[in-house]
């Protein structure tokens, strides 16, 4: 019928909600339960542009004629009440999207009804290409929020196929869905993948024998092994799954080949942003290599434009990915000026990204510009980078890599995994009774510190990139301490303001002899 949809998240505090609202002026807000709005109704009652609030679960609302629950508005519909269904232009407005915001606060998108419908077709063309078709694309577990674009598109796709959709209302069940739905193609993000891989190696490692079969069974091509040592895996996705994709943040290569093996599907990485309606690149399905995202889907181009100020040149095959075609974005709402910084008069999308094309012509993410900074001696350091890296350690849970220019070498905040510190760590003091006072013990500090200067070796990541100090910090980023995004990104100007004094300070000479800096 035309609206313009907003999407929010369900982890949006009261505060952000209603700064959303102030800026959109929407007539209608339809929420889950009532719950959801309860502590901030009066505020919403006393919004004069929210004409209607419409709950989706059963209520007591007739105190208030502005609340009404859905079934109560079916409950008193008439054949008169349905309006013709107007026709809606390609080049409307379908939705205003948030962006992660992870060097400053989020800005909306505004996407357009071609947008959404080129991204889908993209994608699909290239699947057809593979012929991965029905029965591949049977039947769709939704659990993946649909603020975010990608579960937005997927589901769109689905749609254009005719594939089953079934939604996941409460994602900590999602086992449990998967198991009744038997999803036959999954979208999925890293983070759930990589919960899966670490819970079996950390069971898998208990045991020599394991270790031994799971090494073998993971060669180059599945085998009767790897069916035999995986089937546990393949039943945790419903047992039915025959494609998957992966994107919204990189995948890690040895994760990529433990799912290529232990599921035997092809299992497809995407990259793109929330200003091209999530559209870029993907892999292909027969594409084996890691640690690339594939080349242009069908609907759009892209081009490496250079990097001012770095080493980053187009004509060595690296630069700021561009992006062009029908899925661009319409630009920010409200902010003209931010959106003539995003897409040039040719109708290029600067992304802020730093690819790189190889040999195969796959392209290849860096870091971000924005995130770049440059060391003393002059070697520019890409830190997402690096912590893609320095987090396989099984003692980190979270870390962020930051350096000073007037230095040589890197640091870090190492947030640790509670749980894996508490089953093989072992302190020395006598005080450590909270995680809070392990994070204290030096022991741990020097355990974890030469564990990550293992994993730098192992990748050959140059000496300016190993860092050269540590600080242990007992809290984990979240969207409450406004150090992650809703996508749970790193929020990396808000990390480098808060531990500013702690960066500079792991960099004297003393520093470096100690554990915690205060």
């Amino acid at each position: 019928y035309g609206f313009i949809v907003i999407s929010l998240y369900t982890t949006y505090d009261a505060k952000t909600i209603l700064n959303v609202l102030q800026r959109t002026q929407p007539e209608i807000l339809v929420v889950d339960n009532f719950e959801r709005i309860q502590t901030f109704q009066n505020e919403l009652l006393n919004n004069d542009s929210i004409k209607e609030i419409i709950v989706l679960n059963d209520g007591d609302y007739n105190q208030n004629s502005k609340i009404r629950s859905l079934s109560s508005i079916f409950k008193s519909m008439k054949k008169t009440d349905i309006c013709q269904r107007p026709i809606v232009c390609p080049d409307s407005i379908a939705t205003y999207i948030l962006t992660s915001g992870t060097t400053g606060e989020p800005k909306m998108t505004m996407l357009s009804h071609e947008n959404l419908l080129a991204t889908a077709k993209g994608h699909l063309i290239r699947l057809e290409q593979a012929n991965i078709k029905q029965p591949e694309l049977e039947r769709h577990c939704s659990f993946l929020p649909m603020a975010h674009v990608y579960e937005r598109f997927m589901l769109l796709q689905g749609l254009l196929r005719g594939t089953q959709l079934v939604f996941c209302p409460a994602p900590e069940k999602l086992q449990n869905y998967l198991s009744l739905v038997k999803p036959t193609q999954a979208s999925v993000v890293p983070r759930v993948l990589n919960k899966v891989y670490d819970g079996v190696m950390t069971e898998v490692n208990k045991s020599t024998i394991k270790r031994f079969l799971v090494q073998q069974a993971l060669r180059e091509q599945p085998s009767f092994l790897s069916r035999i040592a995986f089937r546990k895996i393949k039943h945790l996705f419903g047992n039915e799954i025959k494609v998957m994709i992966t994107g919204s943040a990189p995948i890690t290569p040895d994760v990529m080949h433990f799912f290529r093996i232990a599921l035997d599907i092809p299992i497809m990485e995407g990259y793109g942003q929330t200003e091209s309606a999530g559209a870029g690149t993907s892999t292909h399905p027969i594409d084996m290599t890691y640690g690339t995202i594939g080349s242009p889907i069908p609907t759009v181009e892209i081009k490496l434009v250079d990097v001012p100020g770095t080493d980053y040149r187009s004509e060595n095959n690296q630069g700021e990915v561009c992006i062009r075609g029908p899925t661009i974005f319409k630009g920010y709402y409200g902010d003209e000026e931010k959106t003539r910084e995003a897409i040039d008069q040719d109708g290029w999308l600067h992304t802020g990204d730093v690819g790189e094309w190889t040999s195969t012509g796959a392209l290849k993410i860096i870091d971000r510009m924005k995130h770049i900074f440059k060391l003393s001696q002059g070697k520019y350091i890409a830190p997402e980078r690096l912590e893609d890296v320095y987090i396989r350690s099984s003692w980190v849970s979270q870390i962020f890599v930051d350096g000073i220019s007037t230095e040589q070498s890197v640091v870090a905040v190492v947030i640790p995994d509670e749980d894996y510190v508490r089953k093989h760590f072992k302190s020395t003091s006598t005080n450590a009774a909270s995680f809070a006072d392990l994070c204290k013990d030096a022991k741990l500090k020097e355990t974890i510190f030469n564990d990550l200067y293992k994993l730098a070796e192992k990748y050959k990541l140059k000496s300016y990139e190993t860092l050269s100090n540590i600080y242990i910090h007992p809290e984990l980023f979240s969207q409450n301490n406004g150090l992650l995004t809703v996508t749970l990104k790193t929020r990396r100007t808000n990390a480098r303001q808060n531990f500013e004094p702690i960066i500079k300070s792991l960099y004297d000479m003393d520093g470096r002899k100690v554990n915690n800096i205060e």
